[in-house]
């Protein structure tokens, strides 16, 4: 992938989470980062990190993190309404523009959470990082 698809891919996934929100007990932006070169496994992701080899990782099905995010409940207002679309719009981004795709959760009670999924038609990895806390 050149310079500028890598830049394109990644100004894509930057807009569409831009002022976007995970909402847990405490609400924590999403992140956009490229990873070019080799593979991208759990291990040279956590090696990255600086996370340690001991980490608690579990592995969710994208629906399972994003699904409830990006479904329209009766009580939503407006507002509610609006960042749905927006989960909508990056779930259907992941899905036309990523293959691959894994969801990763690291820790426990402060839990790291990474998207990742392989750029279709290249060798670059787009890595979506949030951070949701569960006590």
């Amino acid at each position: 992938m050149s310079q500028n698809d890598a830049s394109s891919i990644v100004n894509l996934f930057q807009q569409a989470v831009k002022g976007l929100l995970v909402i847990s007990e405490s609400d924590y932006p999403i992140e956009v980062a490229l990873w070019q070169g080799q593979p991208l496994t759990i291990d040279r992701l956590l090696q990255s990190l600086n996370q340690p080899d001991a980490a608690p990782v579990a592995t969710v099905e994208l629906e399972a993190f994003l699904g409830h995010r990006s479904q329209v409940q009766e009580w939503h207002g407006n507002a509610e309404r609006s960042t749905v679309q927006q989960f909508q719009a990056l779930v259907k981004l992941i899905q036309d523009q990523l293959t691959e795709v894994q969801v990763y959760r690291v820790g426990e009670i402060a839990v790291d959470v990474y998207i990742v999924g392989r750029v279709k038609n290249a060798d670059d990895w787009i890595v979506l990082s949030t951070r949701v806390i569960e006590t």
